[in-house]
């Protein structure tokens, strides 16, 4: 009798254990032995605790990464801004140094490639965006960059690192 009703609670345990919800908006990455078996989509669904594992990924969240600074909490009205000249000196076509800074929105797309496809997915960003900079300010003159050219850089920056992280999967 005993032994019926101890079974019986651990299987409860157990089920209460492999169930798992995805919310709207988000996908579930579904690893069996830690190798990729599935993607869920949101609702209610059943793991084989504890040999799956799920990585919860929201794909509507829009990230943000800043790029050639950092802002923080500064002491007055207005945050901090803290440049990073590592990421944010940049050589023109005509060999003057700019500070560019930019602020990066992305979302992810497809949750198994995110996951999976590169170690670091924002270091990946961070170093793609900065490389794409580099080439579309490194071709441009100081003076285009500045004024008329920005909104021209922008988008050639924009569509360079999609292409290279489309590239990366």
């Amino acid at each position: 009798g005993i032994g019926l009703v101890v079974g019986i609670i651990a299987l409860i345990g157990w089920l209460i254990a492999s169930i798992y919800i995805v919310n709207e908006g988000e996908r579930g990455v579904v690893l069996r032995f830690g190798r990729y078996l599935e993607t869920t989509l949101p609702g209610p669904h059943l793991r084989l605790f504890p040999i799956d594992r799920v990585e919860i990924v929201n794909l509507e969240q829009r990230r943000f990464r800043e790029i050639g600074y950092r802002s923080g909490a500064g002491g007055g009205r207005q945050p901090a801004i803290r440049s990073v000249p590592k990421e944010a000196l940049m050589l023109t076509q005509d060999e003057n140094i700019v500070d560019v800074r930019l602020a990066v929105q992305y979302q992810i797309s497809d949750p198994r490639a995110y996951l999976f496809n590169v170690l670091d997915p924002e270091g990946v960003l961070v170093h793609v965006v900065e490389s794409a900079a580099r080439e579309a300010i490194g071709k441009s003159t100081m003076d285009f960059v500045l004024t008329e050219g920005r909104s021209n850089v922008v988008a050639d920056i924009k569509t360079l690192t999609q292409r290279i992280l489309d590239n990366y999967g």
